[in-house]
């Protein structure tokens, strides 16, 4: 018999502008779950198991799970961003039609032909109405890739 306790996190690429996080409850019990949403450049830290990104979150997506439910998680996107120089700058970045606001800024990558911006997708879990939400060793990432 398997009595460990976990949840899931991935994600698959619906198109060029959209992704389905996947989120499942192994966990035994009902749980609070978030996911947080942050963007970071080149030069800024990423996650880790241990910790997730110090970058600061840009939103977040909230929903109790039962054990053994999933959550399938839909985002559509879409940067707004200019250049200057060698630099682009992400204005704006536009989840399932909300706006927020960033001014993020990435330098050209000649070795890989782009500006760079990761999306990470971090898990936090509360297991219970008293607890506050912890980061739950999961996240997931992919890299925006801009070009002029």
């Amino acid at each position: 018999m398997n009595n460990q306790r976990f949840s899931e996190l991935s994600y698959s690429r619906l198109n060029e502008d959209s992704i389905r996080l996947k989120t499942t409850n192994h966990l035994g019990e009902q749980v609070d779950y978030s996911i947080l949403i942050k963007i970071r450049n080149q030069t800024q830290e990423g996650a880790t198991q241990d910790f997730g990104s110090p970058v600061a979150v840009l939103t977040s997506f909230n929903k109790t799970l039962q054990n053994g439910e999933v959550w399938n998680l839909d985002l559509e996107y879409a940067e707004n961003y200019s250049y200057l120089n060698d630099v682009c700058v992400i204005n704006d970045l536009s989840i399932n039609g909300q706006v927020y606001p960033l001014d993020l800024f990435s330098h050209w990558d000649s070795e890989n032909n782009g500006f760079f911006f990761e999306c990470i997708f971090e898990l936090w879990i509360k297991e219970n109405a008293e607890s506050e939400f912890q980061y739950h060793n999961r996240y997931v990432a992919f890299w925006l890739k801009i070009q002029e």
